[in-house]
């Protein structure tokens, strides 16, 4: 029973030494190497179980019990080992490329283990018990053991290594697991020598101790220190916000900081165990409607994690449902510094959100109403066609093509004088003036539908053609001058005198020069016209 006693005293004092760890639930904030060294204290003290549960069923000679019991041992210490160097590369330096190394070998050697095991129900290569149930160690025993003791040095040696390029507090620490593995190596090679004394427990026990004497005391004043400080922060930063929420990637637990009255009353239930599942349903329940497959999709851990992957962080914004009503509220989301959290930063800005739109509503309006009163100032109010200031910008717009060597323009210009507009206002006022100024406006219109038209003066019309019209430019003139005549001949409708001149790049260095040729040519149509009238 002496086998039995050893493990008794040993499991004693793991439980009596690292009670706390067993006792106490944690939230978001824990390190990935603490949670892994939890893990491998659970390994370690089902492993001691198992022992002890050796020795006694050893001593009785209960066949079947000790059989399973053995096979679990072998399941557990490998398991152990898998979680020790977990625990070293993930508290030293998780992306260090040998402790990955080490990683992946520490899992092909639990899978191996769980292979002999299985092979070891047909053919007896780890372990059997002979007719009078003592245990007899296979060939693959002493192979795995030796594995073991290999995969113990090895991250001894890592973490040695790395202490010796570090100073203070984290060179003990990093020496601690280093010494740590270094007993466990020593008793692992122990116990694969003698098969009848608990030497690996006892080694689990020493490293567990070095562990909580020197890390983990030192580490828990450190981190409620730290914790204290984080707490004042955060408490500061959440009178900012709504509330901020400390997410660990790995686990999804998470701490929330809220000193908001108004997001308090949504009531929104959290365990802090899962942030990711959680948020998920308080979406159904607290967000609009039209907002929630956005929502969940932002909210997705994969998600948050891409949008972060090149940049520090993103923000987003939808609707939650206060008091029945719809608000918005800004998420920011960025990673903590330690590269293991993501914080996640909620703010009401509603009311921001609804004084920018108005701001932007007003300076639409008045944007409106300033085109509206330029173009006013453009337009010519009797004729409702373009004025003289429009056509001087449209001027010096084509100027400025021109001067800069864009040879490329095409375009013609026709100028129309009224004719007859004198006698008119004489005999008939002014009144009737401006109506027959007004349709002879809507009659050059009518033929230059597709071209901007200019009263640059009183009885004076500048049309300027580009694109179709100009294309047909020659066929739109000649319509323009038989419907003409046929006023002037018939004494009634409007009579207008017509002169176009097209853009001539080799020769034209001004607008002027094309204006002044088409109005050379509307005067020679205006005595023509006037001829005819004469005549008449």
């Amino acid at each position: 029973m002496y086998y039995s006693s050893v493990g008794v005293i040993s499991l004693s004092l793991l439980l009596i030494l690292n009670h706390k760890f067993f006792a106490k639930s944690e939230n978001g904030s824990a390190s990935t190497a603490y949670l892994r060294y939890k893990n491998y204290l659970f390994s370690v003290t089902g492993f001691v179980a198992v022992d002890i549960l050796w020795g006694i069923l050893s001593t009785f000679g209960a066949a079947i019990l000790l059989y399973i019991d053995t096979i679990l041992f072998f399941i557990i210490m490998t398991f152990s080992v898998l979680l020790w160097v977990h625990y070293v590369v993930s508290y030293q330096d998780p992306r260090n490329r040998f402790g990955r190394a080490l990683i992946y070998a520490a899992n092909a050697l639990f899978g191996l283990e769980i292979l002999i095991l299985i092979v070891n129900f047909f053919t007896p290569v780890l372990f059997f018990y002979d007719h009078e149930f003592n245990y007899v160690p296979g060939v693959a025993r002493y192979f795995t053991f030796g594995v073991m003791f290999l995969m113990f040095l090895s991250t001894s040696i890592h973490a040695y290594i790395i202490s010796a390029k570090t100073t203070g507090k984290a060179k003990i620490h990093n020496r601690t697991v280093a010494f740590s593995g270094f007993a466990l190596t020593i008793l692992m090679f122990f116990q694969n020598l003698y098969t009848h004394f608990p030497f690996y427990t006892v080694g689990c026990l020493i490293a567990t101790t070095l562990i909580h004497v020197f890390i983990e005391e030192d580490e828990r004043k450190i981190f409620n220190k730290e914790k204290e400080t984080y707490n004042h922060i955060a408490a500061s930063l959440a009178e900012e916000f709504e509330a901020i929420y400390y997410i660990n990637i790995e686990t999804g637990k998470y701490q929330e900081f809220s000193t908001s009255e108004q997001y308090a009353s949504l009531n929104v239930p959290t365990t802090l165990n899962d942030f990711f599942s959680e948020t998920k349903e308080n979406i159904k329940k607290f967000v609009h409607p039209d907002d929630q497959e956005f929502a969940e999709s932002l909210f997705d851990k994969e998600t948050m994690l891409k949008n972060l992957e090149y940049k520090s962080s993103y923000s987003f914004k939808y609707r939650l449902m206060i008091k029945g009503k719809p608000r918005y509220f800004s998420f920011t989301v960025f990673r903590a510094g330690d590269n293991q959290h993501i914080v996640v930063c909620d703010k009401d800005v509603h009311d921001e959100i609804t004084a920018e739109s108005a701001r932007l509503k007003k300076q639409k309006d008045s944007l409106k109403a300033l085109k509206t009163e330029k173009e006013l100032a453009r337009r010519d109010e009797l004729t409702g066609v373009k004025n003289k200031t429009a056509y001087m910008e449209l001027a010096s717009s084509v100027q400025g093509n021109i001067d800069n060597g864009l040879d490329y323009l095409t375009f013609a210009l026709v100028v129309c004088d009224i004719n007859n507009l004198k006698e008119v206002n004489d005999l008939e006022g002014h009144r009737a003036g401006d109506e027959y100024i007004k349709e002879c406006c809507n009659f050059i219109c009518g033929v230059f539908a597709h071209s901007p038209v200019f009263r640059i003066g009183g009885d004076e019309f500048v049309v300027f053609l580009r694109g179709n019209d100009f294309s047909i430019k020659e066929a739109l003139v000649e319509k323009f001058k038989k419907e003409i005549t046929n006023n002037a001949e018939a004494k009634k409708g409007p009579v207008v005198a017509i002169g176009m001149s097209t853009y001539k790049p080799e020769s034209d260095v001004s607008v002027s020069d094309i204006f002044e040729r088409a109005d050379n040519l509307m005067y020679e149509n205006k005595r023509n016209l006037k001829t005819i009238q004469g005549r008449l």
